[in-house]
């Protein structure tokens, strides 16, 4: 005769207030049995699931929608489960007074991992009959303990001004072993006061995100928005952020930013619109560095170059790849070339890789592999002043220096990997500049150029003085042309416009076009604004440039 058991696992009410059961039918005693769901007399085959969510600090607890974290068993058979991770824990025992039902929890520790876990199989005992591997298995899923299983911050305060915009870092940290996704928004901007999130998802694996807030007309004053992260299991953190918006600024150059620990800058570079680089030495030695991600609005300090001499010379290839080198000005030793694959996180001094000690003082790379470094020490001793690398500075090559032994390399541009040029200093007055159509195999004197060049762009080259020298090739000759009003020590070219940053009483800029000078900057004597040492322009209304101290930039039209 067949026998049919039947074992009822009670789970509670449903929101739509459905009453769950789990069936367990088996035809003949101490074989494995089938298991279904029972919902308003519609059988339905295992696996079950729950989520596990938090409702004490110290907990998460197996529940279903309606809150409840128990279910229940008719009959006094007790639930074992299977091998259960070590967050997840499970008890059965009877009703108190009761011999009809027993009751099972799960629970969960408080750094239970997140996410969807198969725990199991669970199998109900008799103490007559094991009723085996009733489900295969039970799916959890482990969601918000009540507070958020990641926190953010945002880095300093952010003034803007109207038209202008600011960048804002964004950083979570996951905690209790969360590694999801978690999506950002804004709450509480105010009228004229938007927000960009690059990238909107922090995805696993990642922890921060920029946010641009840009100033479209809003009321002058402080407000105070939310950013918000929400993850995907549901939980929730915010942050309270202060911004400033400041009335209009006038178009034109403007110092945005003075910095007293730096001595002198020298130089200036900008692979993009937004992201620059300016270098020189600190106030109290060793070298400075900073950089600017929003186009000169704001510029933070390069702490982490690993050095300890002043840097000279500054050029990145884009965003990410670029170099800084250097040397000990005092000694003329301790010469280094840094490069970086990933925007200035880190650094390593491929100029170790040098087969003498190098002073850097001049760059020109032309892409990640191939370029040249120059400069030098005024020893004798020093023949090599000029190497090439062809990758990314793993092996220098120093080119042939015979008979220039004193000279000391100060700047350096090359049309191609051959043809280019390098102007030297002597230590005793002269700076002659020399071309070379071979690669650095050959030099020979150029003529037609005095002084020696504080900037060389392209073909054009400035040296202190009202002067803008410009040579069409590396074999020809220097012509002259006088820069009216003003001494300039930074020159770089922009389609049809070349511009010069420098000195006239105070800071000065001025731009040629057309054959025609025109003064763009000269706040004049007793602004505190002293001189300009270079100049990048992103357009021919955007730019910026750095003093000896402090960084301005050009606000468009």
């Amino acid at each position: 005769m067949t026998v049919l058991f039947r074992r009822h696992l009670l789970l509670p009410a449903t929101p739509e207030g459905h009453l769950l059961m789990l069936a367990l039918l088996c035809a003949i005693p101490g074989i494995s049995c089938d298991s279904y769901i029972i919902q308003n007399g519609v059988f339905t085959p295992c696996p079950l699931s729950y989520n596990l969510t938090g409702t004490t600090p110290d907990s998460r607890l197996i529940t279903l929608d309606d809150g409840n974290y128990l279910y229940e068993i008719i009959g006094p058979e007790p639930v074992t489960f299977g091998t259960l991770p070590s967050w997840l824990h499970a008890t059965s025992s009877l009703s108190p007074g009761s011999n009809v039902h027993a009751v099972t929890t799960l629970s969960a520790d408080a750094d239970a991992p997140l996410g969807t876990h198969s725990v199991g199989p669970f199998t109900i005992f008799s103490s007559q009959i094991a009723y085996s591997d009733a489900c295969e298995d039970v799916t959890v899923t482990v969601t918000a303990n009540g507070s958020a299983d990641f926190s953010i911050a945002a880095s300093g305060d952010v003034e803007i001004g109207d038209g202008d915009q600011g960048e804002v870092t964004v950083t979570i940290t996951r905690l209790s072993g969360f590694d999801g996704a978690v999506d950002l928004s804004l709450n509480n901007l105010p009228a004229g006061i938007s927000g960009v999130f690059v990238p909107t998802t922090i995805q696993s694996g990642a922890t921060e995100s920029i946010l641009t807030l840009m100033n479209n007309g809003a009321v002058p004053g402080g407000y105070q928005i939310q950013i918000v992260g929400t993850a995907n299991n549901g939980s929730v953190a915010t942050e309270d952020y202060a911004i400033m918006a400041t009335k209009a600024v006038s178009a034109g150059w403007h110092v945005v930013q003075e910095v007293s620990d730096v001595g002198q800058f020298v130089d200036l570079d900008c692979p993009s619109s937004s992201v620059c680089y300016a270098v020189g030495s600190a106030s109290g030695g060793g070298p400075a560095a900073y950089m600017t991600t929003n186009g000169g609005q704001s510029w933070t300090s390069l702490s982490n170059l690993g050095v300890t001499s002043e840097a000279y010379a500054v050029q990145f290839l884009d965003e990410m790849t670029g170099y800084i080198g250097g040397f000990d000005l005092a000694s003329e030793t301790n010469g280094y070339l840094l490069k970086t694959t990933n925007g200035g996180t880190s650094w390593t001094n491929v100029g170790a890789n040098m087969p003498t000690n190098l002073a850097v003082r001049a760059l020109h790379f032309f892409d990640a592999n191939s370029g040249y470094a120059a400069g030098g020490a005024n020893a004798p001793s020093d023949t090599t002043k000029v190497m090439y690398t062809a990758d990314g500075g793993a092996n220098w090559t120093g080119l042939p220096w015979t008979g220039f032994s004193s000279h000391v390399v100060l700047r350096l541009y090359f049309w191609s990997i051959n043809e280019g040029y390098v102007n030297v200093d002597t230590n005793s007055g002269q700076s002659p500049t020399f071309h070379t159509t071979d690669g650095g195999q050959n030099w020979i004197l150029s003529t037609g150029f005095s002084g020696w060049f504080t900037d060389v762009s392209g073909g054009l080259g400035v040296a202190g003085t009202n002067t803008l020298f410009s040579a069409s090739s590396p074999g020809a000759n220097w012509s002259t042309e006088a820069i009216p009003g003003g001494t300039a020590f930074g020159v770089t070219t922009l389609g049809n416009r070349t511009w010069v940053a420098g000195r006239s009483g105070g800071a000065f800029v001025a731009f040629k076009e057309g054959g025609a000078w025109t003064t763009d900057w000269n706040p004049g004597n007793g602004s505190g604004i002293n001189e300009l040492v270079d100049i990048e322009m992103f357009s021919n209304t955007e730019g910026v440039a750095i003093g000896r101290n402090f960084m301005a930039r050009r606000i468009p039209e």
